[in-house]
This record gives C-alpha cells, sequence and structure tokens, in this order.
C-alpha cells in the first residue's frame, strides 16, 4: 500500500508540473497560434496568460486545503488532478485564433486559470497526504521526491518539447504537432485519475473524523496558530517559484531573444533539471537525517547568488549555459 501510495503522489506531481509547464515552454508558438495579429507583443500576451496560472494558484490551494480540511484528503486529491486533465485537454483540442478569433484566446486564459487552481491544490496536497500516510523517518526522502517528481514533470515536457519540434516541420507543427503534448498529458491524467480512486483517507484525518476534531474554518485556526510558521513557508514557495520560472522562461527567452538554437536549450533545461532533482531527492534523504538546516540554507542561498550574477552577465549566452 505504501509503494503504491508513493507511487501515485510522484507520478501524479509529475503530470501536474508537465501539463502546467507546457504553456511557456510552446509560447513562441501559442504567440502564433492564438495572438498571430499582435506581432511582438503576442509573445509577452502568452507568458502574461502563463502567468496568470501563478497568480490563481494560491487560491487554488486555499479552496483545497479548506474542503481537505473538512471533507478529507482522499476526495480533494483526485478532483485537483480531474481539473488538470479537463483543462489540458481543453488546451489541446482549442480552436486557434485562425477559426474563432479573440474568443480562442480568451478560452486559452480560462483554462490556464484552472491549470492554476489545479496545481494550487495538487502539489500542496500530494505533500500533506504523504506526509499523513509514511513513517516519521521517511517523511522528509517522500515529500521531497514529490518535489522532485514536480522538476521531472517540467524536465518530460521539456523533452516532449524538443522532440516535437525536431521532428516535425513547421506546417505540421502549427496545424496539429502542438496539441500532441497537450492531448498527452490529459490521457496521462486520467490514468492518474484511475489509479487514485482505490487509495484510502490518510490515518491523521481518520482520526481526526473519528474524534469529532474537524474544524469548521481551518484557514482561520491556521493564522491563528501556526502565523509564523505560515510566512516561513511563504517565503521559501517564493524561491521555488521563482527557480522553476527560470527554468520554464529559459526556451522562449533563449530562442526568442538570444538567438539560440531550440533544441540546445530543451538540452540545457533537461539536463538542468534531471541534476536538480537528484539533488532534491539528496537533501531529501539528508533532513531525514538530521542535516544542520543552517548549511541546508547556506548552500541553497549560495546556489542562488552565483545563478542570479550569471543572469546578469555581459554575456547572456554563457549566462544561459
Amino acid at each position: 500500500m505504501l509503494n503504491k501510495l508513493i507511487l501515485v503522489t510522484c507520478l501524479g506531481a509529475m503530470l501536474e508540473y508537465y501539463d502546467f509547464t507546457l504553456v511557456l515552454l510552446f509560447a513562441n508558438d501559442l504567440a502564433k497560434l492564438f495572438l498571430p495579429e499582435a506581432d511582438q507583443s503576442g509573445f509577452l500576451w502568452i507568458i502574461a496568460i502563463h502567468t496568470a496560472g501563478y497568480f490563481i494558484r494560491p487560491l487554488g490551494g486555499i479552496a483545497f486545503s479548506h474542503f481537505g480540511d473538512r471533507i478529507g484528503r482522499k476526495r480533494l486529491f483526485r478532483i485537483s488532478i480531474l481539473i488538470m486533465t479537463f483543462a489540458t485537454l481543453g488546451m489541446g483540442l482549442l480552436p486557434t485564433y485562425a477559426t474563432i478569433g479573440y474568443l480562442a484566446t480568451a478560452l486559452l486564459i480560462i483554462l490556464r486559470s484552472l491549470q492554476g487552481i489545479s496545481v494550487g491544490g495538487e502539489f500542496p496536497g500530494a505533500v500533506v497526504f504523504a506526509a499523513e500516510h509514511v513513517p516519521p523517518h521517511l517523511k522528509g526522502l517522500i515529500t521531497y521526491a514529490i518535489g522532485a517528481c514536480g522538476l521531472l514533470g517540467v524536465m518530460l515536457a521539456s523533452t516532449i518539447g524538443m522532440l516535437t519540434h525536431s521532428l516535425l516541420s513547421e506546417d505540421e507543427l502549427y496545424n496539429w504537432g502542438w496539441r500532441l503534448p497537450f492531448i498527452a498529458g490529459s490521457i496521462l491524467g486520467v490514468s492518474g485519475y484511475i489509479m487514485r480512486r482505490s487509495l484510502s483517507e490518510t490515518p491523521l484525518f481518520s482520526r481526526l473524523i473519528a474524534a469529532k476534531q474537524v474544524v469548521s474554518i481551518p484557514l482561520l485556526t491556521l493564522f491563528q496558530t501556526q502565523g509564523k510558521t505560515l510566512a516561513i513557508a511563504m517565503g521559501m514557495n517564493i524561491a521555488s517559484v521563482t527557480m522553476l520560472s527560470m527554468y520554464t522562461f529559459m526556451v522562449p527567452y533563449a530562442t526568442r531573444h538570444l538567438g539560440m538554437n531550440q533544441s540546445t536549450v530543451y538540452e540545457i533545461m533537461t539536463a538542468t533539471l534531471l541534476m536538480t532533482a537528484m539533488l532534491t531527492l539528496v537533501f531529501g534523504w539528508l533532513s531525514d537525517r538530521g542535516i544542520n538546516r543552517r548549511l541546508a540554507l547556506l548552500i541553497s542561498n549560495s546556489s542562488y547568488a552565483v545563478t542570479n550574477n550569471l543572469s546578469c552577465s555581459n554575456d547572456a549566452r554563457r549566462a544561459v549555459m
């Protein structure tokens, strides 16, 4: 049962971030398909649509956390992947500007917002679901593994993007090829939903139900009792979102503004994500063995400092490498 739980939560994180990343990885293509009259600004509008998912994400997190603490983690765990599957399939089947004009752009924004709601509930829900099931000596490794699988989902999207752009001609890509990664993600999402149907409720929530200790307004209780912890978690989340955005923004930025070959950028991004995922697992393993938190923060902050300095380098191509 534990092995299945780990598999389902990790695969779910991978699929969610795969689906969530596709819009930015295909930003150059989507700009031509959904905002062809906007010329250069079309790309910026697609970036804005991608960013909308991040702004909506906290709302999804609040809604899913509230109902997860009210009716159980298991139900919400299934609903989150259903929303992502529907939104991603909708993108894959969406008519373009050439067919329905700006209505296509409006629908893209709506579907992207649904993706944001889904991710807002999926990732923290997966971490909570796993943490309440696994034994204490494995909590660090398993919860970090979920984060690592999220990175692998971005890596998978990068690999699919590389293959799509390498194997298809420009006409094939714009006629139907761009749809394939979205449709594939939705098919995998259905598989994930089926796997989740057999999962049991977490032991902790089952005990809360039995003891009638479920609170009526969980968010209010959180602010009243865990305000400091919440502030720390929000700060850490800003860092992780920034890192993920840098990874995914690399493809459209390097190809559009630096003139780099798209396949080369995809390869760099894939290798970087794989290395980051492996390091995430290492730190998860170390956290279960009492790694010094100050040392972990020092290593993390040092890596951010190096990355930021490279990003500000006059040699932008070298910075990407």
